[in-house]
């Protein structure tokens, strides 16, 4: 038993062919009534995640946003909104983070109707994923979670190696995380010796995401990992893509809700916990 004010945590890797197509297994488990807000910061993953036991709630920095509850298990989309994730009471999460060609693997061509949001497992229409949600729901130990798991994906996961759209789109995504974003799409496109309307349309179809906004995300996070996770102002923002200083500011606001010159105050800090650890 966790002691009451105790958050679990813990990432699996997941080894072998599905290397290449989820980034790692995570368990949470939580034995409190009601948590503080944790900073669910865009990162570029898609995730599904299984809801064992509990609810939690998604606030939006947006305030014409309604905040979510989620009691069932979900299929997240790539997010493109920072959100503050709060338990509202005990919890026992499992989840799956996706690299965005393994979901567009798994889903095809319905990534478009998860990006950027939360859709339930069993309103998927997927027997496949209906049937794992319902034994993950019986498992009761933490291995066995996760070799399930490992088991129904390396099934489903078998064949996508040997397709070619598959190959492309790791194409796609590998050039982009190898500069950490820092890319404009018209470059994209001209490495893929492809007209912008065409890279841009067949981003869409691997990612359900436009490949600007991908951009963004990708570089944001990983200047957001360089700095803010690390507790420090951050001074290299020409370095991903920003015109200046206030650009800068203008979009971290946007993006955080606050002035950067206030990420070092410790309600900040405490927020960012799940961010530091999943990174």
């Amino acid at each position: 038993m966790l002691p009451a004010d105790k958050l679990y945590y813990k990432k699996y890797p997941l080894k072998g062919l599905l290397e290449k197509y989820v980034k790692y297994a995570w368990v949470m488990k939580s034995q409190e009534e009601q948590s503080g807000q944790d900073l669910l910061i865009p990162d570029g993953y898609p995730e599904i995640i299984f809801v064992r036991k509990g609810k939690y709630q998604k606030a939006f920095l947006d305030p014409k946003k309604k905040p979510q509850i989620i009691r069932q298990s979900c299929i997240v989309g790539i997010q493109d909104q920072t959100v503050l994730a709060s338990r509202m009471d005990q919890c026992d999460l499992v989840g799956l983070k996706l690299n965005p060609i393994g979901a567009y693997a798994l889903f095809g061509s319905q990534l478009k109707n998860i990006s950027s949001c939360n859709s339930h497992i069993e309103d998927f229409g997927m027997d496949w994923l209906s049937q794992l949600n319902q034994h993950m729901q019986h498992c009761t130990e933490e291995i066995s979670m996760i070799n399930l798991l490992t088991d129904q994906l390396s099934v489903r996961l078998k064949e996508a190696d040997k397709n070619n759209k598959i190959t492309l789109a790791a194409a796609y995504l590998k050039m982009i995380l190898s500069v950490d974003g820092t890319i404009t799409v018209k470059e994209l496109a001209d490495k893929h010796f492809l007209s912008l309307r065409q890279y841009q349309r067949n981003f869409k179809t691997f990612f359900g995401i436009s490949p600007k906004i991908f951009l963004n995300i990708i570089r944001f996070k990983q200047l957001y990992k360089s700095s803010i996770l690390e507790q420090k102002l951050p001074k290299n923002f020409l370095e991903y893509g920003y015109y200046d200083q206030m650009h800068f500011i203008k979009d971290f606001q946007k993006r955080m809700g606050i002035n950067p010159s206030k990420s070092s105050e410790i309600a900040f800090i405490l927020k960012n916990e799940i961010a530091r650890t999943s990174r």
